[in-house]
């Protein structure tokens, strides 16, 4: 495993940091980001920025996540590092599915949807290859994590 994964998976996993990465984590993203000139692969892991209208204020909000790829479609997961409220981004696509995704230079439209059954334990099996951590962010979360497909504009789901 790359370094820096490894060093991901024990802050993800080390009680101390999963305390302090809610309120750090986000900024530490920003600038990442601003350093890397606004390219979405952060570390060796594969991240997109999904911009969702806030349901309560219409305004776009961009969050930078990790991402799988199968088909065209694209799976994301509403951990919200573990803690036991949803994240806003995920109350924002139930609102409201349309988003668009940017990966590198490229940003296109996308329809969001609630993956269930056996295809979103096949994505949730692959988010978690990419990222362990995320097992750890399920056991103590006490919720049912949110997973999203998000499908290009147009596409038939299928």
């Amino acid at each position: 495993m790359h370094p820096l994964r490894r060093f991901a998976v024990w802050m993800g996993r080390n009680p101390v940091t999963r305390r302090i990465l809610p309120s750090l984590l986000p900024r530490v993203d920003r600038a990442l980001l601003r350093l890397a000139g606004g390219h979405a692969h952060i570390a060796p892991y594969p991240t997109l920025f999904l911009t969702t209208r806030g349901r309560r204020t219409g305004q776009p909000r961009v969050t930078p996540l990790l991402f799988v790829e199968e088909g065209g479609r694209l799976a994301v997961v509403a951990t919200n590092l573990g803690r036991p409220r949803h994240p806003d981004w995920s109350a924002n696509l139930l609102a409201d599915p349309h988003a668009t995704v940017q990966i590198a230079e490229t940003v296109r439209p996308f329809r969001a949807r609630l993956a269930a059954g056996r295809e979103r334990e096949r994505y949730w099996r692959r988010l978690v290859d990419l990222y362990p951590g995320y097992e750890q962010y399920e056991m103590t979360s006490n919720r049912a994590i949110r997973l999203f497909v998000l499908e290009p504009e147009g596409q038939d789901p299928s």
